[in-house]
């Protein structure tokens, strides 16, 4: 607990100009002893906190030592809040709303121009976050997959990282069955268990951008590979 409370104690300081010590007693619900403890390992750190005396004194971060603000506009602030409120959302991460907390106490940014939604309201958010946390612990991954055949295979896959990519999902991870590298659509995963297995990271050849050079990779002559154009009549749309 004194670690976090440090730590949070850094952010405030970094984020306001002055604050006194009954202030930040009040805040963290300890006596003010404790805090001048604090403020003296916080110094000890090598963080310079400055002694303010006053009526308004209190403590504070050598300006010297902050982050330019200037760094980032409201556009960027703005651009890395709305990722990561989208991010948040579907993963459940306190981390990111923390991250989200902290950019916009130091960068007093206007309201976002636009939201994203990358899949927070698809059935399988909870897919996402198992496979997530399991790729967090290096555990293995059994499922069912279903081929572009309709075909069911058992799978079970050490997983390496997602994807989102053309509207979907996608989960990049070493399959057994097949002994090498692939990518699996998350709609496409059915019956998913996270086993207690865990698993060593192995050497692996970086993935290939987009599914075009893929194939081009996979294929024994580059000749086999051609372009196609498809023409649909405006009756489709209609349809759609």
């Amino acid at each position: 607990m004194k670690l976090e409370r440090l730590i949070s104690m850094i952010y405030m300081l970094l984020n306001h100009e002055i604050l006194s010590a009954s202030a930040l007693a009040e805040k963290y619900n300890v006596s003010q002893r404790t805090i001048y403890r604090d403020i003296e390992a916080i110094c000890a750190a090598g963080i310079p906190v400055v002694s303010y005396q006053g009526v308004n004194g209190g403590y504070g971060i050598m300006e010297e030592y902050k982050m330019d603000k200037s760094l980032l506009g409201s556009h960027d602030v703005n651009s890395i809040v709305t990722l990561l409120r989208s991010m948040s959302t579907i993963f459940e991460d306190e981390k990111a709303e923390e991250t989200i907390h902290k950019l916009q106490s130091v960068y007093q940014a206007g309201n976002p121009s636009m939201s994203l939604d990358i899949g927070s309201w698809r059935p399988y958010n909870e897919t996402l976050r198992e496979i997530k946390n399991a790729i967090a612990k290096q555990l293995v991954l059994q499922f069912e997959y279903v081929s572009v055949k309709g075909e069911r295979i058992k799978r079970s896959v050490e997983p390496i990282h997602l994807d989102y990519k053309y509207d979907s999902w996608y989960l990049y991870a070493f399959c057994r069955v097949r002994k090498g590298y692939r990518e699996f659509k998350l709609p496409r995963i059915l019956s998913l268990v996270v086993t207690g297995e865990h698993f060593q990271l192995r050497q692996h050849d970086p993935k290939p951008d987009n599914p075009y050079d893929y194939r081009r990779q996979h294929t024994v002559k580059d000749e086999n590979v051609f372009d196609i154009r498809l023409r649909f009549s405006p009756v489709c749309m209609a349809l759609r």
